[in-house]
């Protein structure tokens, strides 16, 4: 089991390392910034209040259970997630955080917009992020921004 979660976190970041950047963008959805970046950004306090943040490990379940659901919910969309920070990788200069609720779940890599935003955070913390849902075969989350640290 050690050796397919092993295998498993390798194949989403090597996914995540090779997505990265890829692909044509006609518009822009409605939380993003027109910067180079694409950056989320945050409107105002009252709109992450009214939000309620998605747990990183039924995002994970979700495209685990039903890839065609989860990518027509969640695919390409900007939402709040929230997990415990289970490590804090680079990838290739990408600051990544992995969100998981508890050990035996697997965990959801998630891409920072801004490398700085990993000096607000440890592990062990529970994080909300707002970031892109990459969708497809890998429930990741690109350009995401430290919204909550509990």
């Amino acid at each position: 089991m050690k050796n397919f979660i092993s295998i498993l976190t390798i194949t989403i970041v090597l996914g995540g390392v090779l997505g990265c950047g890829f692909g044509n963008r006609t518009e822009t959805p409605k939380n993003e910034t027109n910067s180079s970046q694409n950056k989320p950004t945050v409107a105002n306090k009252e709109e992450i209040d009214s939000e309620k943040p998605v747990r990183s490990t039924e995002l994970v379940d979700a495209f685990r259970k039903d890839k065609e659901a989860a990518n027509a919910k969640y695919k390409d969309k900007i939402i709040l997630i929230s997990g415990k920070i289970t490590n804090i990788n680079d990838v290739v200069g990408v600051k990544a955080l992995n969100l998981r609720d508890s050990d035996d779940a697997i965990g959801l890599q998630t891409y920072l917009a801004d490398a700085a935003d990993v000096k607000k955070v440890k592990v062990g913390d529970e994080v909300t992020v707002r970031g892109k849902v990459r969708g497809d075969a890998l429930d990741v989350i690109d350009n995401a921004v430290i919204v909550k640290v509990n």
